[in-house]
């Protein structure tokens, strides 16, 4: 990960950035997805894991693209499968 910029607008940026990513991380631990991936023993798509879980696949695809970004987890293909990092 680059280092933050921290003057300027890039200094507003990179403010902005991190909260966006610290709540997505918040909501990833809350939500318990690590836990979830974790319970099968194959890769999941945002879609099924998703639908078993009742949640809006859409909006758990730009979670997930978020915490990969983060290297939290990692997509297999771009089909939105997804597997913890090891």
């Amino acid at each position: 990960m680059a280092e933050p910029n921290t003057t300027g607008f890039g200094k507003y940026m990179s403010f902005i950035t991190n909260r966006l990513l610290e709540n997505t991380v918040w909501t990833f631990a809350e939500l318990g997805i690590a836990d979830h991936l974790a319970a099968v023993d194959k890769p999941q798509t945002a879609e099924e894991l998703a639908k078993k879980q009742g949640w809006n696949s859409e909006y758990l695809y730009r979670l997930l693209r978020t915490v990969t970004d983060a290297d939290i987890v990692r997509e297999i293909k771009s089909d939105q499968t997804i597997e913890p990092e090891k």
